[in-house]
Order: structure tokens, then sequence, then C-alpha cells
């Protein structure tokens, strides 16, 4: 009943709402995290759909941005599935000018990079980071190239060959 609730206040009231999409989309996130019924499952999955489209796309890359590099935050492999599906999904509705090569995107392109090579999570490794980061920035691949290191770099480049 609240994730219903939910999807309809934010269709309401978006307009009002930037300053609290932080905790939205994060606490979203972590729910996915959780071990759901099919049936809330996808109440959960609606309702990021709805914040996805409802609120700006360069507001929720920066919030997604910040999310995976604060160091306060324990994701586990779910919630990290469920932030690289939502940043897949959130990256292709994105214009050009709305990436911003800060040192949060960077870093947090760095993490994404670390979450999908690691051997220990075959989860995570199947969703593919959203290679348009790149595409459209390659200024940020650049740079995670000169700071991220050959070597892991490398295997991020022959792991998505396909994509490039």
């Amino acid at each position: 009943m609240f994730l219903e609730t939910l999807v309809d206040f934010l269709q309401t009231h978006k307009s009002e709402l930037n300053d609290w999409l932080f905790v939205l989309l994060t606490q979203l996130l972590r729910k996915m995290g959780a071990d759901l019924l099919g049936s809330v499952h996808a109440k959960v999955q609606r309702a990021l759909d709805v914040t996805r489209e409802s609120f700006p796309t360069d507001l929720q890359f920066n919030i997604l941005m910040r999310f995976v590099v604060d160091q306060t935050q324990v994701l586990n492999l779910k919630v990290k599935v469920a932030v690289l599906k939502y940043i897949c999904s959130l990256t292709r509705q994105m214009e050009l000018h709305e990436f911003v090569n800060a040192s949060e995107t960077r870093l947090a392109v760095s993490r994404i990079i670390t979450w999908t090579t690691e051997p220990k999570s075959s989860e995570v490794r199947k969703v593919r980071p959203p290679v348009n980061i790149f595409n459209t920035c390659p200024s940020v691949l650049n740079v995670e190239k000169r700071n991220f290191g050959i070597k892991h770099f490398e295997i991020f480049r022959k792991f998505y060959s396909s994509r490039f």
C-alpha cells in the first residue's frame, strides 16, 4: 500500500521534491538489495521507474555518483546490481551536456569498474556499466586510464571491447 501511495505522491508533487531525491533514490535502491517478495519487488521497481521519469536526469546522475563513492555506505551485491541497472537506464536518457567530468564522477566510474571486475561478484559482472558515459565523455575515460592504472584499465577494456 505504501509503495503505491509513494508512486502517486511522486507523480503529484515531483516539482516540490528535488531536495528529497537523495533520500528517496538511495532508499529505493537499498530496498532492491533486500530479499523481497516478487510483488513487493515489482512495486519498488515501479517507484524507481517513476522516480527516473519524474526528476531531472542530471540531478539523479549526481546523486548516484555521490551514493557510489560514499564510503559510509556498505552496498551488498543486490544493491550494486540495482545501482548499475538504474545508472544504465538513466544514462540512456541523458544528453551529452548533462554528464559532469568531476572528481566525484571519475571516482564513481573507477568504483563501478572495480565492482564489475571483481571475481567474486558474478551477478554484478553480468550488468555492464553504462558505457555511454565513456562514449559521451571520453575525457572521463582518459582520466580513468591515467588514474585507475593500466592493468585495471586493460581488464576493463577487454571486458567491454564489444561495447566500444
